[in-house]
Order: C-alpha cells, then sequence, then structure tokens
C-alpha cells in the first residue's frame, strides 16, 4: 500500500498554518478536489497549481522538507521585484547612479531612463 507523498503532506502542512479548508483550497487553487486524499503522488501540474496559490512558500521546504515554510518577507519583496519565480538572486544589489538629477543604471533588465528616451 503506498503511503501519501511528502510533498503533499508538506501542502496540507502548509494549509494548516494557513487555516484553509481543503474545501477553500481546491476552489481556489484549481486542483482537483480530492487529490491531496489520495495516497500517491502529485502530478507536475498539480505541483505548479499550489506553487501559484502559495506565493509565499518556501520551495526548498516543499521539494525537500529543508529550511522554512515560508519565504523570508525579504524573499518575497526580492522575488517580487526582480521577477524571478525560484527566488534566485544572483545580485540583488542594483548597479544605479543618479547624477545631474538623473537615473542610471541597470539590474535584472532595468533599463536607465535616459535608454528610454532613445527608443
Amino acid at each position: 500500500m503506498q503511503q501519501i507523498s511528502p510533498i503533499k503532506e508538506r501542502i496540507m502542512q502548509y494549509l494548516g498554518l494557513k487555516d484553509i479548508t481543503k474545501y477553500k483550497f481546491y476552489q481556489e487553487s484549481g486542483i482537483t478536489r480530492g487529490v491531496l486524499d489520495k495516497e500517491s503522488g502529485i502530478s507536475e501540474d498539480n505541483t505548479a497549481k499550489f506553487i501559484a496559490y502559495a506565493k509565499d512558500v518556501n520551495l526548498m521546504w516543499l521539494m525537500t522538507g529543508h529550511g522554512e515554510m515560508l519565504k523570508q518577507k525579504e524573499d518575497v519583496f526580492l522575488t517580487a521585484k526582480n521577477g524571478d519565480k525560484n527566488g534566485d538572486i544572483s545580485d540583488p544589489k542594483p548597479n544605479i547612479q543618479i547624477s545631474e538629477g538623473k537615473i542610471s543604471g541597470e539590474s535584472h533588465g532595468m533599463t536607465g531612463i535616459d535608454d528610454k528616451k532613445k527608443g
């Protein structure tokens, strides 16, 4: 007999922490009702739906059980600011210069204001 997957167990822990019922979770996430109760693994599609639903979940914790369940507030901010869905911020400090009232520089796709005037 197969046991419930560790990822499903962690999803249920997350829902418990957030005081979210399975019914509400299924409605809001788009995951088919009953998926969490089945004694099997979880599909890649359903895992992706959960990650989209639970934007504050720490992916390392979800996949391995290591680390904190929730991202730190700084991680959530940097993820949203830089558009990086995996939380991998290689250069969190932008290279920005302010001179004579003009801002220029770049980081993670940011272009200087002067660049926008040219195009």
